[in-house]
């Protein structure tokens, strides 16, 4: 008896599919990140009243450490949404 000769081909079909959807997990996670920084810059400017706290003194930039005071706080919380809930 021969073996089934679409066995391989369901099987290739299921990993490209696997594949297809760990980059679109990976997307979708990279803009959920943003979309909670973004949360939590508004909020910390919520909190204080004005967003040039995220500014570089004397400008209307956005310093470019504020992604990384975002981090730092991240890593210092365990739930996420303590630090970018209102």
């Amino acid at each position: 008896m021969q073996g089934d000769g679409t066995l391989k081909k369901r099987y290739d079909y299921l990993d490209n599919e696997e594949q297809v959807l760990e980059k679109k997990v990976q997307e979708m996670q990279a803009r959920l990140d943003f979309l909670r920084f973004k949360k939590w810059y508004y909020k910390t400017s919520v909190e204080a009243g004005t967003e040039a706290i995220h500014f570089t003194p004397g400008t209307n930039f956005v310093d470019p450490t504020t992604h990384d005071q975002y981090k730092e706080k991240l890593r210092e919380t365990s739930d996420i949404h303590d630090l970018i809930d209102l």
